[in-house]
């Protein structure tokens, strides 16, 4: 089913539409989304999510083509929020914000294996 993905802003109590368009996703389909601002360009990428266990690469936009993209200089800084409004439920799991593409991959979740406390941990109950 294709669906509306609009964007808008919202001043003094009211909403503005800057962008809008179709845009696949279906019910029961985990999406990464990712919407990129750099100063008046917003653009919002989207692909299936896959296996929701596996992150996908923190580059994984540069290969695609943005499903919105739009230019609006109405606000130079401010909160940025992301909301659904469908028929059914809307889901948002593992939202980040960063200032760069680049800081995604320090927010990865860390692997314990080989880790200081983890050997030390290993080490004193075989001991």
């Amino acid at each position: 089913m294709f669906k509306s993905g609009p964007v808008y802003t919202r001043k003094a109590g009211g909403w503005n539409r800057i962008a809008g368009g179709p845009y696949p996703n279906e019910n029961e389909v985990w999406y990464t989304h990712r919407f990129i601002v750099e100063g008046k360009k917003h653009q919002l990428y989207m692909r299936e999510r896959g296996d929701v266990d596996d992150l996908p690469p923190s580059d994984w936009h540069l290969k695609k083509k943005p499903v919105l993209e739009v230019e609006d200089a109405t606000f130079k800084s401010g909160p940025v929020g992301m909301m659904g409004i469908t028929g059914g439920v809307n889901y948002f799991d593992n939202m980040v914000v960063v200032e760069s593409v680049a800081d995604i991959d320090r927010l990865r979740p860390v692997s314990p294996r080989s880790k200081l406390a983890v050997t030390w941990g290993a080490l004193k109950i075989s001991l």
